[in-house]
């Protein structure tokens, strides 16, 4: 069991925040304790996350971890006198409840940028060696003075290291030495963190060092830091992909919205007609997902020739290109957990010259991918169909809703298209009743940007 234990019982004096502790000020519009949180969330490592809050906010903590539907949460306890107090009583909720022997994470719920390899690193870590402090190396001069005005000695940078967050033991191990310090008449007093409590009280730390941005919160000065850190971060993506500001701008608006994406956490998504239109800006999405949100998604886009694939697309560590047709059997054998059948010529001009290429990528195209969703049990199947299934209306008719079907000429070669959307559509009804898979339909008209993606 590996379990984060973030303690946010500060106050936010030294920030001036105006009553406000400083882990629930803003950073790009969600709480920074909830951008430390969602890191947690989305590593697939992390079993359990206790939290130590500032008691008159537990309940706006709580509100906030339900809005942004932090699952792990196990509990959320009050913080106690000092920050060791805090970490306390999140170990012992934990103890309480866990194996003892499971690994704990110690963290800064004002450390939003810690990422998913200084989380893992550190739980192989504390297998190998029974602890790790994350830390860096001392790349300012050192000095040591006792009266803040003179310099008594400057200590060899090459031997410093400094120490920040997670600090990671077994639990067993730091309940033991917290329960024997909390016993002493001295208590807490001159511990400044878990590594020097844990250090003082003989166990050897390892070391496991971290990147440099994984700054804590503390004075306003890191507070304008970390907004700038994170400014750049966005603004880095922005200048590096491909897409124009108008579909960038709706990216962001999805992003934005009330779906609930963690469920993609973690997951690989298989996406057919990556280079077209709405398939390339689906992948877009979920590469905006993992650069932004750090979702971990591992994105399939399959294509049927390289060339078109967006140069963005190309030598990312979440994305693999698949080069094939979408009628032949799919050359990928891990688990896929979504399936976005988008594969299939749009243009008329196509339609009219490839009649065969165009149905036979909604029918058989449709059907390979609907096995291959059978046998991976994926969690969701979405085909991109067409308004055109509605056919022509009669002259009877009026209008159209979802449960309305006019005529196609199933004899016109121009039907290949409406009709191949029409028998796909049927066939994911039929794997639905008959297999059980969650198969769903999207209906675009004329679409010229998307404003919509569907799980």
């Amino acid at each position: 069991m590996n379990i984060a234990i973030i303690f946010a019982g500060g106050s936010g004096r030294r920030m001036k925040a105006q009553g406000m502790p400083k882990q629930f000020l803003k950073l790009d519009g969600k709480s920074i304790i909830i951008r430390t949180l969602e890191n947690f969330e989305s590593n697939k490592k992390i079993d359990k996350i206790y939290i130590a809050c500032k008691e008159d906010w537990i309940d706006y903590l709580k509100e906030e971890v339900e809005k942004y539907n932090i699952r792990k949460v196990a509990k959320i306890v009050k913080g106690g006198e000092t920050g060791q107090d805090s970490i306390y009583n999140a170990l012992h909720a934990a103890y309480e409840e866990n194996p003892k022997d499971s690994i704990v994470l110690i963290h800064d719920g004002v450390r939003p940028f810690i990422t998913q390899e200084l989380i893992n690193q550190n739980i192989e870590d504390v297998k190998k060696y029974g602890s790790s402090i994350t830390a860096t190396p001392c790349y300012e001069t050192a000095i040591v003075s006792k009266d803040g005005e003179h310099v008594e000695t400057v200590p060899d940078r090459n031997e410093m290291y400094t120490a920040q967050a997670p600090q990671c033991f077994r639990l067993k191990d730091i309940i033991e030495v917290h329960e024997k310090v909390r016993k002493t008449s001295e208590g807490y007093n001159g511990v400044v963190d878990s590594c020097n409590l844990m250090r003082n009280n003989g166990l050897d730390i390892h070391i496991t060092e971290g990147p440099r941005n994984n700054i804590k919160v503390t004075t306003p000065t890191d507070y304008y830091v970390i907004q700038a850190l994170y400014k750049y971060k966005q603004d880095n993506y922005k200048s590096t992909n491909e897409l124009n500001h108008i579909i960038e701008e709706d990216i962001y608006k999805i992003l934005d919205s009330n779906i609930d994406f963690k469920k993609l956490n973690n997951s690989t998504v298989l996406i057919t007609g990556a280079s077209g239109m709405i398939g390339s800006y689906i992948v877009y999405t979920l590469i905006m997902l993992n650069e932004l949100r750090t979702a971990n998604i591992k994105i399939l886009a399959l294509v049927r020739d390289k060339n078109r694939v967006p140069e963005y697309f190309k030598n990312r560590e979440d994305t693999i290109i698949l080069e094939q047709d979408v009628c032949d059997r799919i050359n990928y054998d891990d688990k896929i957990d979504y399936i976005i059948h988008a594969a299939s010529p749009a243009s008329p001009k196509i339609m009219s010259e490839k009649p065969v290429d165009t149905i036979v990528a909604n029918t058989i195209g449709t059907y390979n991918t609907l096995k291959l969703a059978k046998r991976n049990n994926v969690n969701s199947y979405v085909f991109i169909s067409s308004r055109e299934i509605y056919g022509e209306p009669y002259e009877w008719q009026n209008e159209f809703d979802e449960t309305t079907y006019g005529f196609i000429d199933p004899v016109l070669v121009r039907s290949c298209y409406p009709e191949g959307k029409r028998a796909a559509e049927n066939m994911c009804i039929a794997f639905r009743d008959q297999y059980g898979v969650n198969a769903k339909i999207v209906r675009p008209a004329h679409t010229y940007r998307t404003r919509n993606v569907y799980l």
